[in-house]
């Protein structure tokens, strides 16, 4: 599995530490942000000087990972270690690549069938921010070939919506 993260560069031009970091380290950690960590995640956005600790001004607190260098966010449900893939210049971004060699989920979110309920995270639309909550979940089964074949055209119509 893998996962991609788009990171800006500073107005000025130069990466941002967290670019800088993946670069140097091969590495990082995506931790998924629920509504209990949306004000924290706010704060670690701020440019803050490479002295000062957004952990420590957001009030969240680093874990150690098991399969990467990087540490995790020890507050999040859910983490996902990752090892860096390709790295991608894309405009003023860059296309971070990351190869997911280890999940964290919390145990109360997943059921003995591995499936997470519950979980509701907030993804990143946009910069600089525009957010949306994940909350409206539905299930959808897929067809299969021989059912779509066996399928009258208004039927056909029908799950095309």
């Amino acid at each position: 599995m893998f996962v991609v993260v788009s990171i800006g560069r500073r107005d000025d031009g130069t990466p941002k530490d967290t670019a800088r970091n993946i670069a140097a380290g091969r590495d990082f950690v995506v931790n998924l942000v629920t509504p209990e960590l949306l004000g924290a995640m706010n704060v670690s956005a701020v440019e803050f000087p490479e002295n000062e600790s957004e952990l420590v001004a957001a009030g969240v607190h680093a874990a150690p990972s098991e399969r990467v260098g990087s540490p995790r966010l020890a507050e999040a449900l859910v983490s996902l270690e990752c090892t860096l893939h390709q790295a991608i210049p894309l405009g003023t971004n860059t296309l971070f690549i990351g190869e997911v060699v280890m999940f964290h989920v919390a145990d109360h979110l997943v059921d003995a069938r591995l499936r997470v309920h519950g979980f509701d995270p907030i993804g990143r639309l946009g910069s600089p921010s525009v957010y949306c909550r994940t909350g409206d979940r539905f299930e959808l089964a897929r067809i299969g070939h021989e059912e779509w074949q066996a399928m009258s055209d208004a039927d056909r119509a029908l799950a095309r919506g």
